[in-house]
């Protein structure tokens, strides 16, 4: 009887992890779809890291500005050398995904440049898309 009472547990227990996967198969082809009617056109201006974290929580991926930076930065798509901290690489540039805005600061009578990566729309759908994939796939 015991026995009897820990098979029908597991079976139990494999038929909502069966509908748990079946859930998450659903989900993802919801959210890719949803994706997928909703494109971000050409026009749209470029946006920074903190803004684009702040989009990719709507399909599901809950990351701040700095995980969003570190995760740019373990797949090699902006620099992590001390000088160019968290620029974009050339290559990447070269495809359009980065744009580098410049901005200069009055210090002590000096104008001192400052860069922030922004992100194209292009871009955006690039790297959302390279997130969905390593998040639901």
């Amino acid at each position: 009887m015991v026995i009897q009472q820990q098979s029908m547990k597991l079976i139990f227990g494999m038929k909502n992890e069966q509908n748990y996967i079946n859930n998450m198969k659903k989900e993802k082809n919801s959210i890719l779809t949803i994706r997928l009617e909703n494109p971000i056109d050409d026009n749209t201006p470029c946006i920074n890291v903190e803004t684009f974290a702040k989009l990719c929580t709507n399909i599901g991926i809950f990351m701040g500005r700095n995980q969003m930076f570190k995760w740019l930065r373990r797949n090699g798509y902006i620099s992590e050398q001390k000088g160019s901290w968290n620029m974009p690489i050339q290559r990447y540039m070269n495809q359009n995904l980065f744009r580098v805005k410049e901005t200069f600061i009055l210090y002590n009578d000096e104008q001192i440049p400052k860069y922030s990566p922004l992100i194209t729309a292009k871009g955006q759908s690039y790297l959302m898309d390279k997130l969905v994939r390593n998040t639901f796939y």
